[in-house]
């Protein structure tokens, strides 16, 4: 039988990684393109699946597949949702991109 002092390490490390997990989600949320508030800017559409394709899971750096690519608006705004899963964790995530076709000079 496991001492009570194994099993209180163990919850410990459990509590610590699922903090861990959590902070990473917060970051990921911070960084452009983690929320609609703050979409990555992308010149055109087809930039959208290669951007997302190119993301790394933040909290197994997992590859991620490309579930879904869709149009959609936000407190008035077009963006694009790229809907992701993670191939490792299996976490479902989204990434915000906005359009902004360059400026001819």
């Amino acid at each position: 039988m496991r001492s009570p002092r194994t099993r209180k390490r163990r919850r410990e490390i459990e509590r610590e990684l699922a903090k861990l997990a959590e902070d990473k989600e917060k970051l990921f949320r911070l960084q452009p393109g983690g929320a609609p508030a703050r979409p990555l800017r992308v010149a055109a559409s087809p930039v959208v699946d290669v951007r997302a394709r190119a993301t790394r899971c933040p909290l197994c750096d997992g590859a991620l597949r490309l579930d879904e690519h869709a149009a959609d608006s936000v407190d008035g705004r077009s963006l694009r949702v790229a809907r992701l899963t993670c191939l490792g964790c299996h976490v479902p995530r989204e990434l915000w991109f906005e359009i902004v076709p360059d400026d001819p000079n």
